[in-house]
């Protein structure tokens, strides 16, 4: 009977150290979703920089800028 007992915990804390490796494989996965889109928006922000910049000067627009601003806005 013990040794029912002492396996069943044995399985216990295996199947608890799997789901803690794999939540923390997920953590790792989202993080790095999270980097990559952040830097998705920065290069978003930073396409719009320039064509507010462009425009506020009267210079010509940038065609990339441009773009830019419609992708945001769904066009």
């Amino acid at each position: 009977m013990c040794e029912l007992t002492c396996l069943e915990a044995k399985i216990a804390d295996l199947e608890g150290e799997h789901r803690e490796t794999v939540d923390r494989s997920l953590l790792g996965d989202i993080q790095i979703k999270l980097e990559e889109s952040h830097e998705v928006v920065q290069s978003e922000e930073n396409h719009i920089r320039k064509y507010v910049t462009t425009r506020a000067h009267g210079e010509e627009e940038h065609p990339e800028a441009t773009l830019a601003i419609l992708e945001v806005r769904g066009e």
